[in-house]
């Protein structure tokens, strides 16, 4: 952790929300204590990537994690927050918990920022965190299944269907940055769309669902803990449109989970939405195609390494069909 932010704030911006936080917060935190929270070196590269700092309570249940957007990225952090908000709306019951939400948000010298309640990461001990991970698996896939069930359409719109699926599975079939498997990948994934066994649907997608994003949430008061365990954070790039599997596929090879108990998921997965396993090519492609519609700030590089890696997990884990 850096324990000045304030040395990267030469216009006194950070301050400022510092300041402004701490008096609406009736003392509840403890500024003087602030640090920044490090981000991994491939977040460093997305230029979007918000500033997060450790906001310390008086009280150890009123510790939390201040984010402020960038100031080339203005709204980064306000997207994040109407994600979180308009996802748990999306959902509901316990399901729609496991979505963090901010206690406090708004925008101060044209920044964004966030207070959003801390919850732990997985521990940096090996045997601990496989230990988490081992526990974390069954529950996260099965929140998956719960949250594509609860938020599932099915796309029979062809204007949709073309915008969604088609186009982004074409322009990656012509993208000549993507290596050769990739494309001819979207090339099969289009010929499933075209043989249309049955319609399409769209799910909620968090769309960066990896490891980092999942934080463990702490025993309730009662004695009790969350029927889930977890929550997820990071919802600046969620689409309410998205596709099913990319996030179960995301979480999949994050956490280096083994083929075999990788299928089974992803079959329980295609049973629970009444899919079929070439589904699961065809929606992660045109996933990772409307990610290269719209790539802004998003590196090129890392762009072609996560389709290459997707591409070969579908191979690996048999879902073409």
């Amino acid at each position: 952790m850096n324990t000045n932010p304030e040395s990267t704030d030469p216009e006194g911006c950070i301050r400022e929300i510092i300041d402004y936080v701490s008096r609406r917060s009736d003392g509840r935190y403890d500024p003087r204590a602030l640090t920044e929270i490090d981000t991994p070196d491939f977040k460093r590269e997305v230029d979007d990537s918000a500033t997060k700092l450790y906001l310390p309570g008086v009280r150890p249940e009123h510790n939390a994690v201040l984010m402020i957007s960038q100031r080339a990225f203005p709204d980064a952090v306000e997207r994040a927050v109407r994600n979180a908000v308009r996802a748990r709306s999306t959902l509901s019951g316990r399901c729609a918990e496991v979505v963090s939400e901010p206690l406090e948000s708004g925008r101060r010298r044209g920044l964004s920022f966030a207070v959003w309640p801390e919850f732990r990461a997985l521990s940096k001990s090996r045997l601990i965190r496989g230990v988490q991970k081992k526990m974390l698996i069954p529950r996260v896939c099965g929140w998956l299944r719960t949250v594509a069930l609860q938020s599932i359409h099915r796309l029979e719109d062809e204007e949709r269907i073309h915008r969604y699926l088609r186009l982004p599975l074409e322009s990656m079939v012509e993208h000549e940055a993507l290596p050769e498997p990739v494309r001819s990948a979207a090339g099969r994934a289009l010929g499933v769309l075209e043989q249309g066994a049955h319609p399409p649907v769209t799910v909620l997608q968090h769309s960066d669902f990896w490891l980092g994003n999942i934080l463990l949430c702490p025993r309730r008061r009662d004695g009790l803990a969350h029927p889930f365990g977890f929550r997820v954070i990071d919802w600046g790039g969620a689409r309410f449109h998205g596709a099913p599997y990319f996030d179960l596929i995301r979480y999949c090879m994050s956490s280096t989970m083994g083929l075999a108990r990788a299928r089974r998921h992803l079959g329980a997965y295609t049973a629970a939405l009444n899919l079929s396993p070439g589904d699961a090519s065809l929606h992660v492609l045109a996933a990772l195609g409307r990610i290269g519609l719209t790539l802004e700030e998003f590196p090129l590089e890392r762009y072609v390494k996560l389709c290459d890696q997707s591409v070969r997990f579908l191979e690996h884990t048999g879902l073409w069909g």
